[in-house]
Order: C-alpha cells, then structure tokens, then sequence
C-alpha cells in the first residue's frame, strides 16, 4: 500500500496524467493532502477546476473520495468555508473516515485519518540506563554467578566459555540497571495556550456564520495573544535550557554535536524502499556485493588467485610451550585496556555497554583474561565476536536516495574490541620492530597527523619553486578501498611478503573470514550477511590491516609518494610539467596493474591533478601534452584540489585554503548560531570556550603551513576573529580590538599562528623521522626567492 501526501496549489492546475502517476504505484493507493479542489460532492458550496478533475477521474476509476464533516478551510477574508482537504481511496479497505480537530494555531484544521492493520515501524528504541546504578550489587552478582576456566584447551570450550561471560554480565545488568524506551521530544505547548487556539477556533466559527464585527475583533486579538504566547513559551524554554548548561557536566558538549551534526532519516531509497525493513535488506544486499572480491581479468592474476592461502592452508597452531612471549597478554595490560574505554560508545549486538566491562570484578576479568590468552594460543577469534551491526552514515554532499552514498559503520562487542586492542598491539610491535610500514606512509602511526604528508609535499614544492622547477601531482581516489580488502591475498602479504609470525597472520585470518553483519535502520535489523572481502570500517584493526595490505606499493626513482591510509597521492619535479608529468606516467604503469593484482579498484573519475608552479601560466613549460589516461579517462590538470583537508592551489599562495577554512567556520557558526547569538543566554565564558575548542580549530586547520602566507590572508582572518568575538562577547562593532581581546583573553590570531606553528614544526616535524629532513634543510644555498613554510619563525635561524 502507498500513502501519497501532497500539497497542490490554488494556481497549479491538476491533470489526468498527475492522477495516474499517483495511482499506478501499487494496487492500493491514498491520495491526502490540500489539493486545493472543491466539488459539492464533498460539500462545498460550488466546484472549481481541480475538484471537477478528481470527481471525474474517482468516477471512472471506480475511487472514493473522503473528507470530514466539518470545514477545513476558514478564509481570513470572511469568505465562505471550504473543504479543500480531501483523501482519495483507491482499494484500501481497511479506512477510518477522516476527521478535522481544532487545534492549530491558523486558518487550516488538521485532516486525522487511520488505517488499520498496518506494519508499524518500530521508532521507541530501548535502552539501559545506567545512572545511578548499584555497581558494588552489580559486581556481587558477577562474582556469584562466575566461574574461572584456566585450561581452555581447545575452539569449543572457548566458544563456550565466551557465551558463558557474555551471558553473566547480561544477567547482571538486566538486574542492576533499568531498561527504558526513548521515544522522540515533543514540542508540546502548555495548557493554557491549547486552550485558547480551541477558543480562538471556536470564535472563528462562530463569526463564519454569524459576520459579527465583535466576533472578528475577538478573534484577531486571540490570535494576537497567541502567536505572543508562543513565542515567549519557546523563548522561556531555551533560555532555561541554556543557562543551565555547563562544560564540566559534558551537557554544553552534548548540545554542541547535536546542533552539528544531524543525522536525519534515510529516505526512500532507488527502487522505492519506504519501509525500514526494505531499507535494511536493500543495503545489506548492497553491502553483500560490495564485501565480494572482484574477479581477476589478467591471466597471470587469476593463477596467482588460486595459490592465495585461507586460513586452513595455514600452518597449524603451535603448541602453548613453543607460543612466543609477544602473543601473551598480561593481567596489567588488560586492565589498562579497559580503562581506557570510552563510556559514550554504541555497544554491538550483544547490547552491552563499555561501562560495564569497566566495572568488572576481578574475578571476572580472569575469566576474560583466561579467555583472551586462548584466543591468541588456539589462533581462533570467537563467532560471537565476528558478528557486527552496521550503521549506515551518509557521506557528505551525496544523494541520500543512492546506495553508494552511505558509509557502513560496524557496531561490534565491546569484548571484541578489547581484543582487538591486543592484537593491534602485537601487530604494531612487529611491524615496527620489522620496520615494515613504508616512510610514506602517514596513516594511523603514533605522532602523525593529516598534516605530515601535506607539509612535506608544501616543503618540497617550495624548494623546488626556488630552484626554478615545478611540480606534477596527481591525486589518486580509490573506491571502497576498506570494503574490498582482499582476505586471501591479505594473508599471502602477512605471510610470504611481510613475514609475519604465523600464528599471528592465522589469528588474523580467523578475525577476518566468517564475519556476519546486519544493517539496521532504525529499529530494524536485516537478514545477517557475510563478509567475503573487506575490513569492518570502525575497528582499530581495519586502518592497520589496510596499511599493511598496500605497504608494498610499487615506488619510482623519479617521482615521490605520499599516503594517508588509502590517499594517496604521487608527485614529481621538474623544470617543464609535461617531463614530470611523464614520469607519473611511468609510474602508474606499475602502479595500476599492483591495484589490479590485489583486487582494489581505482576510480578515475574522482582522480585529480594539479600543476604546481609561480612560472607565468602562459608559459610553454607549464603545459601538459600527453596527459594521463586511466581507465579510459583522461586527467584534466586543475589550478586546485583538496588533499586531506587542505586545498592546494597551483601558485602556492594559500588564498584558496584560508578562503574556505572561513566558509567551513561560517557554516560551523550557522549551526550553532542559537548558542553564540548576542540574544543568547549562554554565559560568555561559553561561548568563548565554544570558539576555543570548536570554531578556532575549524578556522585554522592547517595553519603550520600557510603560516608564512601574504599579510593580506592574515588580515582577513583576524577581521572575522573579531567579528566572532563581538557576537561572543556581546560588544558592538566600535569596541577596540585590543580591548575585546582583554575581554575574551583570547590572543591576536597571528600571534597564536606562529605559537601552534612553532610548536607543529620544532616537535611534530623535527621528532618525525619521516620529516626531519624538513627542519634539517632550513638554510638554503643560493637564490631563496620563495620562503620556505617556517621561514617567519624563530626556528629558522636556530641550530637544532
């Protein structure tokens, strides 16, 4: 059945063929809404164009037309009243006949209809609560109901011994904590001011028929007192709201995420999918051909395809006495994990919160700790662990009505987690003892930021300006590349190309093959799937796992490669682009057929490139003739593009960048504007904590590198510093600048630029072994015509 609510216009005219679009979609249909058509059939005093359209296609359509036994219209002109609001029927049998209550505040009544029978999708969600709970009653209970198992010798009994912890805590938490359902606010007006919209209905009836001059003043002055009334009502409320909110309670934070980001409903999906459950299922059958490897094409790939090991061709776990020290886990270890926690996590689908692992007795984290120690020994991650619930989020700026718009996010058990925490410390102790991540690699390493990469390639872009060369970069975009990780061939890289230790590449097998998920939207799980390729994005271990997959990247001696996870993007010098430009090319010949290989696909649609150079652009060396072809697509060179955040602009003025650091701080501004308006009752130390810790940020992302940037940028930045201010503060636009910083305590923003660069440059980048040659190559020999990036701080005249 499809239920059709439409608005038509007086001026819009109603045709056959709008009729028969609505009533084709399915063979019971409901057509509500104000249509704006009035026939005498539905008791209107006279018909008009649109109601003799839809009392002569209900006639020969065999469909029935409802309305209620009251007016829905009440002209403010004095007119007669109408009845424009209709419900066309077409088959649908089960139908209460609608009716019209007086409760809005205007000169339309609502039109309430039912149908009964009807799947009702599930919107309360239920939830625990865990405030003010009995957690040494919560503990008592655990520590009766546990039983510790030091000998777990094999797969069954761990399973077992899994489902018997997880169903502990559940038992406990079903008595200690209280289960409640969240239902969604309502914005309900008091008493008194429903009252008086039923009494301000009332008169306008009243003087429909009987035209009295004081009927209508009563009227007009209700409606006055009214629209007053709530004004002040919500006024009142927010006000109240806001002056109780604090920072050290974590309400004012609360609020802030709840104003930025908004996660409105997923709508009818392509195919037409209304309902929750065909939502569900349509992105889990989406997400079931995402989570599949692709099909080799080359002949050489498809033999190498079928020598891939799974986790069967594996060697056989060693026995405990010959596991090595690194795969154990210490009781220590454990409790710090666990510790470290955070509470506002989503818990996975065995629904139990990371708030109760924290408040563990001791007698259960043994038990864990036994569990976790065979884990690692018999190389097997628990099934109750592999299952996951996926959230879909959709990406910014696409279609919500598509399915690849949304990013699956994995709700997993919180014991899951933990030891997933475990073992990606394992796998980073050996990968850094082995040295196995390339130094170009920036993603997900201790000390790294998106900045590292883009300060580097700035860095060398500027020493390549001063030696009269230019640089080719190209921008490479794949496509799911965390969904479609190869597991096999994953493992054939931990194995024979890594030289991981093979209980741990066996241990990572069982945590990647036979994972289910189910999608949920709103209340409403799908039909589980499996995972036949991908890492569940979400996890500690998916960025890790990624990052070891691709370490082996084919490099060039001509050109150079940075990577952030799976950005990546390869540059080149050279005095004329069409020679760098070339030596890309070169590269990518290599480069291509290694995605192929591995199964990871390379989207040349969002690929990008851009020329970076000072030269005249007139000039022939900054020309590209032979420009790159992948896939059938050709390369278009850009004069910017944004790379991890940062918008990179051909001269390197950093103009482009600051300009949209302003407009992404607007927008920020625009969400949170009820906050930081000067008619808000928040505190001005809040507001000024707000611009600290959320607007700043925004403003000044990147701000180590365009630092030495043209006066003139700065100069504008600190103009709208002062304008956030003077709304923080609530000072009008004559106050002096150095007296509203003495207000606020917040410094000139040049002053701050250069603190936090210091800072990025004298630790971050002089400490990183992957960028200290940056620091180390601060005076340049010969011409320095362009300044190097930190060139305007102290650190440049300084022997390090």
């Amino acid at each position: 059945m499809s239920i059709c609510l439409a608005y038509n216009s007086p001026h819009n005219m109603i045709t056959l063929q709008d009729m028969d679009t609505v009533f084709s979609q399915s063979q019971k249909v409901l057509l509500a809404g104000d249509l704006n058509a009035r026939h005498v059939t539905w008791n209107n005093h006279v018909n008009n164009r649109n109601g003799l359209t839809i009392f002569n296609y209900a006639t020969h359509n065999l469909l029935a037309v409802h309305t209620s036994d009251t007016p829905t219209h009440y002209p403010i002109n004095g007119t007669t009243p109408t009845f424009i609001d209709i419900v066309v029927n077409k088959d649908v049998t089960n139908f209460i006949p609608p009716v019209a209550p007086n409760v809005l505040p205007s000169d339309h009544s609502p039109l309430v209809f039912q149908v009964t029978n009807v799947h009702k999708e599930q919107t309360d969600r239920p939830t625990y609560v865990y405030k003010n709970v009995d957690w040494r009653r919560y503990r008592h209970i655990l520590n009766q109901t546990t039983t510790i198992n030091p000998n777990i010798q094999n797969v069954p009994t761990l399973e077992k011994e899994v489902e018997e912890l997880t169903a502990n805590i559940q038992n406990a938490r079903n008595i200690v904590a209280r289960k409640v359902i969240l239902k969604p606010l309502e914005d309900r007006l008091p008493d008194d001011i429903v009252e008086r919209i039923r009494m301000k209905n009332s008169v306008r009836k009243r003087w429909q028929r009987t035209r009295r001059p004081q009927d209508r003043q009563q009227y007009l002055r209700l409606q006055d007192e009214i629209r007053v009334a709530i004004y002040t009502h919500k006024n009142r409320i927010w006000a109240d709201r806001l002056e109780a909110l604090s920072s050290t309670d974590k309400s004012l934070w609360r609020l802030t995420k709840c104003l930025r980001r908004s996660f409105p409903p997923i709508p009818t999906l392509e195919g037409g999918h209304m309902t929750d459950l065909d939502k569900a299922e349509c992105l889990a059958a989406h997400l079931r051909d995402v989570h599949t490897p692709a099909p080799n094409t080359i002949e050489d790939h498809r033999l190498f395809e079928t020598e891939a090991p799974t986790v069967d061709d594996l060697p056989a776990p060693e026995p405990a006495p010959n596991i090595r020290r690194h795969l154990h886990v210490t009781l220590d270890e454990l409790r710090a994990i666990i510790k470290t926690l955070p509470y506002n996590k989503a818990p996975g689908p065995d629904n139990i919160s990371n708030i109760l692992l924290r408040n563990l007795p001791r007698k259960a984290i043994i038990k864990l700790l036994y569990i976790l120690k065979a884990v690692l020994v018999l190389q097997h991650f628990p099934a109750q662990w592999k299952k996951s619930i996926v959230i879909p989020i959709c990406k910014p700026g696409k279609d919500p009505k598509l399915l690849n718009s949304y990013r699956p996010i994995s709700l997993l058990n919180t014991m899951s987690k933990v030891a997933e925490r475990i073992i990606l410390t394992r796998i980073n102790n050996f990968a850094e003892k082995q040295n196995l991540t390339p130094e170009f690699q920036f993603g997900f390493r201790k000390g790294r930021s998106t900045l590292h990469p883009v300060a580097k390639l700035a860095h060398e872009t500027v020493l390549a300006f001063n030696r009269r060369m230019l640089t080719v970069a190209t921008l490479l975009d794949m496509e799911k590349a965390f969904d479609t990780v190869w597991h096999n061939g994953l493992l054939y890289k931990l194995g024979h190309v890594l030289n991981f230790p093979p209980n741990l590449t066996r241990l990572i097998g069982s945590y990647l093959q036979g994972r289910t998920f189910s999608v949920r939207v709103n209340n409403t799980l799908s039909v589980p799937g499996v995972i036949n390729a991908g890492v569940p994005q979400g996890t500690v271990l998916a960025p890790r796992l990624y990052t070891l997959y691709i370490a082996d990247i084919p490099t060039h001696p001509k050109t150079q490669i940075l990577q952030y996870a799976d950005d990546t993007i390869i540059y080149s010098h050279s005095h004329r682009a069409e020679i760098a430009n070339r030596q890309i090319l070169f590269h990518l010949r290599s480069v291509l057929p290694f995605f192929q290989k591995w199964k990871l696909k390379l989207n040349p649609s969002k690929t990008e490139q851009i020329i970076l150079t000072r030269k005249f652009f007139f000039n022939n060396d900054n020309r590209i003739i032979q420009k790159l072809n992948i896939h059938n697509t050709i390369i278009e060179p850009k004069t910017r593009v944004n790379y991890l955040g940062f918008t990179l602009d051909q001269p390197l003025k950093f103009g482009p960048h600051i300009n949209r650091r302003i407009q992404q701080t607007s927008a920020a501004i625009h969400k949170l504007y009820p906050l930081t308006c000067r008619g808000s009752a928040l505190s001005i130390p809040n507001k000024i904590l707000i611009f600290k810790t959320i607007l700043r940020p925004i403003l000044l992302y990147g701000a180590p590198i365009f630092g030495g940037a043209a006066q003139s940028h700065f100069t504008k930045l600190q103009r709208f510093q002062n304008k956030i201010l003077r709304h923080a503060t609530n000072k009008g636009r004559y106050i002096r600048i150095r007296t509203l910083h003495e207000i606020s305590q917040v410094p000139h923003l040049r002053d701050y630029i250069n603190t936090i660069s210091d800072k990025f440059f004298r630790v971050q980048i002089h400490q990183s072994p992957l960028t200290t040659d940056i620091t180390n190559r601060r005076h340049i020999d010969g011409l320095n015509q362009h300044k190097l990036l930190y060139q305007h701080l102290p650190l440049f005249n300084e022997d390090i």
